[in-house]
């Protein structure tokens, strides 16, 4: 079997003779990633679809409408014709369908697009407005400046200021909201009252209920001990209560609660708890009105699925099982039906599905071969299906959902993108965790000449693992980096362990096992299978990963110092793997403050490095609890052990700038080179 495999190897390399791109083309501009479209929306009666796009493929954009079901497309703002550095935000249609909001350079504005006309600013102000919502009616808008909540009368031309001056951690909110897109605060189905928890830094134990109509502020306790990380409010029963998902500060408890604003009364409707911590999958809940349910996310053995739970305290219901992962989900509220991606079918690809009422059956509505992400349009007539492989940039598709429609291309991505076409170089493995019988993945890129002639060092790349990628979706930046460094004669192994929401569900692990170890075992059977390949140079290896990627793979040099030869450990994130910025940097202050990371302040550390490191950093609030990368250089120094570090001060937690990827990458050849 092994030299099968082999002359397969050899057969699907052999006929690659081009120069891929190396980092100076991958990051030019315009750079690849800025085809993505952004911010989609469908007006509330399903004529027109409103998006952020850039058709040369710079990473901002402007708006950009295709009506339904034609796919015509028409420019609206023309902010962005040329490159900038700023970017349109929060759009959102108001329920009359003639006019869409937004956020373009901290203000607010206003456009008609059946009129033709240029945008009309709602606000000038020095201070920045963020987290922007519209009314159910239309009449108000709602946003954030200056630590307070704030309305737009529509009707009487006034601002009025809610709130007052609230503690709240707005920047974390703000990306949270916006990257998984939930909302701040809540309004009443008839929009005579809205909701916001009364923030303190990322937690709230309290809920602040204005009441328009009386024009009164009520308080409602949802925790007497404990302040909590409140996800989603839903307004339940015609508006009489309130149903909320939220986790604990600790992040052991997730909760699903009932609350009566009336009577001041809080019920807890679901409750599922973690000795480490429970997952952030999920977070959004849904009114199910035929069955009086509510729809929410949650993770049972160790798989991300969807359930459904009464008002009667009795135990939920599971919509969807198995050994395959839910990513998004949602509800067509007219009709009750259940809309999700997965990996159902195929480990390796997200199809869009629904459940029919009847049967209960689950129904593949993408078909394509890929990867898919959906909006759901406002009647639920239509999804919006966004579209992408590792080889095709993301690509807008409009499917009718009954009776189930051909897939109708409507904004196909830039040919001018760089060398997407060459991304066919891969092989893609999955392997069962012989401790617990779960499937994991990897991706393997292998140099462009006959396998069998030499042996060929291996990196192994730490990248997020597999699941909904905000704006990139499945054609990632990574892959153009990983084939690059395959051409410079390395084997690039990309390994999509388990993250660390989900350790606990799968390995029934305690305070008592790290995390980071249970990670690592992951890579240990990878290495144990790539062992058996003829073409790869088991005694040089090297690893290297971004982020908390780029930690665990200190981690895994530290632990394993006989295995790795060197490692480029880069404390920064990327942008392109994106994740939930609150949940984590209170998941690494948990991690912390619990002594489960790895111990990089131990005497011994400096004699337990032997390989080669190369330490690339700046400042990185998000790492901060679990990494401190100047006190790691300086222990080394002191020890009189060689450690190799690059500085980017321009940088801040997530890498921006081409430039700084550019150098960075030639860098991180270099040292692989030198040491590989």
């Amino acid at each position: 079997m092994k030299k099968i495999f082999l002359l397969m190897l050899i057969l699907t390399v052999g006929g690659i003779t081009q120069t891929l791109p190396g980092p100076t083309d991958i990051f030019q501009q315009p750079p690849f990633y800025g085809n993505t479209p952004r911010l989609i929306c469908c007006s509330p009666g399903d004529s027109v679809i409103a998006f952020v796009w850039n058709k040369s493929g710079y990473p901002n954009g402007d708006i950009w409408l295709a009506d339904i079901p034609s796919g015509r497309l028409r420019q609206l703002t023309h902010y962005n014709d040329d490159p900038t550095d700023f970017r349109i935000e929060e759009l959102h249609w108001f329920p009359d369908q003639e006019r869409l909001v937004f956020l373009w350079k901290g203000d607010i504005y206003s456009i008609r697009p059946a009129r033709q006309e240029n945008p009309t600013a709602l606000t000038m102000t020095p201070s920045q407005e963020i987290l922007l919502r519209v009314s159910p009616r239309g009449r108000y808008i709602s946003f954030i400046r200056d630590n307070t909540l704030r309305l737009l009368d529509i009707r009487k031309s006034r601002e009025i200021e809610l709130s007052k001056l609230m503690a709240a951690d707005w920047t974390n909110i703000n990306h949270y909201c916006q990257a998984g897109k939930y909302s701040p605060y809540y309004w009443s189905p008839d929009e005579s009252a809205l909701i916001i928890p009364s923030w303190n830094g990322m937690f709230a134990g309290e809920l602040l209920y204005f009441d328009l109509i009386n024009h009164e502020t009520r308080i409602i306790s949802l925790s007497e001990k404990d302040s909590l990380m409140i996800r989603d409010i839903a307004w339940i029963q015609s508006g009489k209560k309130l149903a909320i998902d939220c986790l604990s500060a600790d992040l052991k408890t997730h909760h699903i609660l009932l609350a009566d604003p009336d009577l001041q009364r809080i019920d807890t409707l679901y409750t599922q708890a973690s000795p480490l911590w429970v997952s952030n999958f999920g977070g959004k809940i849904h009114w199910l009105k035929s069955s009086e349910k509510l729809l929410f996310g949650d993770i049972q053995n160790g798989y991300r699925h969807i359930f459904t739970v009464g008002l009667d305290h009795k135990t939920p219901i599971s919509i969807t099982r198995g050994k395959w992962d839910v990513f998004d989900y949602t509800v067509n509220p007219a009709k009750d039906q259940v809309y999700f991606s997965a990996n159902k079918d195929n480990h390796y690809e997200k199809h869009i599905y629904t459940i029919d009422p009847k049967s209960e059956k689950v129904l593949n509505v993408s078909y394509i071969h890929g990867s898919h992400d959906f909006v759901l349009s406002a009647t639920g007539n239509y999804v919006v299906d966004i579209y992408s492989t590792t080889d095709t940039p993301p690509q807008l598709y409009l499917i009718r959902t009954f009776p189930v429609s051909k897939a109708r291309l409507f904004l196909k991505s830039d040919t001018r993108i760089p060398n997407a076409g060459h991304l066919k170089a891969t092989l893609e493995k999955t392997i069962v965790n012989p401790v617990n019988g779960r499937n994991f993945t990897y991706r393997l890129w292998y140099p462009a000449r006959q396998l069998s002639a030499d042996k060929f060092p291996l990196i192994l790349f730490l990248n997020n693992p597999e699941g909904p990628v905000a704006d990139l979706h499945e054609w990632q930046m990574s892959n153009l980096i990983s084939q690059w460094f395959s051409n410079k004669e390395y084997v690039i192994a990309e390994i999509g362990f388990p993250d660390l929401e989900q350790v606990p569900y799968i390995s029934g692990s305690t305070d008592s096992i790290p995390p980071w170890q249970v990670q690592l075992q992951i890579v240990n059977i990878v290495l144990d299978e790539l062992a058996q390949q003829e073409f790869i140079d088991m005694t040089r290896i090297g690893i290297t990963g971004f982020g908390y990627n780029g930690y665990l793979s200190i981690g895994a040099m530290l632990s394993q110092p006989e295995t790795f030869s060197a490692c480029v450990s880069i404390a920064l994130n990327n942008r392109w793997e994106t994740g939930c910025d609150l949940y984590q940097q209170i998941l690494y202050q948990e991690m912390a403050r619990r002594k489960l990371g790895i111990d990089l302040n131990s005497a011994d550390i400096a004699t337990r490095l032997r390989g080669k490191l190369l330490l690339i950093y700046s400042d990185n609030d998000l790492l901060a609890p679990l990494m401190n990368s100047e006190e790691l250089i300086h222990k080394m120094v002191n020890a009189q052990k060689r450690i190799d570090f690059i500085h980017y001060p321009w940088e801040h937690t997530v890498i921006q700038s081409d430039q700084t990827y550019i150098d960075l990458f030639n860098k991180m050849l270099e040292y692989f080179d030198r040491f590989l």
